[in-house]
């Protein structure tokens, strides 16, 4: 059940500061993603997932800058920190430049709720959600997820295609092919035998995008526990 109301953060809240305070972590894993579009690498992303005491911090750093003739024209910069604790979003802090124009999501629960204020959505989502960061499979079974762009709660489904080669930079692996339905109809996700996340896929205006890992860095789906 989503619930909005009036923004009350405002955009001077984007520059607030992301990270979560750390305590001692017990393991932590770092993956690695290039990103390409209509075949040319423009960016990567890197993915960190700790888990201690219950509970898994996320951090997602996203960093695209696509050029033409070697010109600059469009840049795009996300950061991600969330907190999760038995299966639940805890917290949420996001920034994004999207070619200029400055992004953010906030979350904090309170009970079964979470409060949500972002750039643009603002109010109150009640109910077991995942984010747009894919990392776990786990996600699939969730019918709302958070975008961790600008907070807006987007109403999906999963629909498994079974299994497919996907390409990542150590060569072609199989994966279960997704597709997602719903708010973000178009979006492909591939997860390995393991349940790793191994890439997506999508449409950029024409052409089409893809996550394709690069650093595996051990294990990130076996810490949601």
């Amino acid at each position: 059940m989503i619930t909005r109301r009036g923004f009350s953060f405002g955009a001077g809240m984007a520059g607030a500061a992301l990270l979560v305070p750390r305590s001692a972590w017990a393991d932590s894993r770092t993956r690695r993603f290039r990103i390409y579009r209509g075949g040319s690498e423009i960016g990567a992303q890197t993915i960190t997932v700790t888990r201690a005491d219950g509970r898994v911090e996320v951090a997602v750093d996203v960093d695209i800058a696509v050029r033409v003739l070697g010109i600059p024209a469009y840049r795009y910069t996300l950061e991600t920190r969330e907190q999760w604790q038995d299966g639940r979003l805890m917290r949420l802090d996001s920034e994004c430049n999207d070619n200029g124009s400055a992004e953010f999501a906030r979350a904090r629960r309170e009970g079964d709720a979470l409060d949500i204020e972002g750039s643009q959505f603002s109010g109150t989502v009640r109910g077991a959600l995942a984010t747009t960061t894919y990392w776990t499979p786990e996600f699939l079974d969730r019918s709302l997820w958070l975008s961790t762009q600008d907070g807006t709660p987007f109403e999906v489904g999963a629909r498994d295609n079974g299994m497919a080669d996907y390409p990542t930079e150590s060569g072609t692996v199989r994966a279960r092919h997704w597709s997602v339905t719903g708010d973000l109809a178009g979006l492909e996700l591939f997860y390995d035998s393991a349940g790793e996340w191994v890439g997506n896929r999508f449409d950029a205006e024409g052409e089409t995008a893809e996550y394709r890992v690069a650093e595996r860095g051990g294990a990130l789906a076996e810490l949601w526990g």
